[in-house]
């Protein structure tokens, strides 16, 4: 599923993304039954990402100014300001209210 199929199809169920994040909130608690997962999830989630950005930054898409695995902050495409697909998932989710 790539990450578009991924956006749409939660967008197309905020219930569950109500539930996982309501989750993840009382998992946040050291001493909860699913805090190791939730922690791990994140974990995991962040790795997948930091290789997309790499490959982004190898291919010119964004820039390199950043390590794909420090904190977070605003990431641009190279020489803009803005998307340069001129969408995204702000976009997406402002058209479903």
């Amino acid at each position: 599923m790539s990450g578009e199929q991924y956006v749409r199809r939660n967008l197309e169920r905020p219930e569950m993304l109500r539930l996982l994040a309501l989750m993840a909130a009382e998992s946040s608690a050291p001493d909860h039954r699913a805090h190791e997962w939730f922690r791990d999830r994140y974990e995991r989630t962040i790795g997948l990402l930091a290789v997309a950005v790499r490959r982004d930054q190898d291919e010119g898409r964004i820039s390199n100014a950043r390590d794909p695995r420090a904190s977070p902050g605003p990431w641009r495409p190279c020489g803009t300001g803005s998307s340069s697909s001129g969408s995204s998932i702000r976009d997406a989710t402002s058209s479903r209210r």
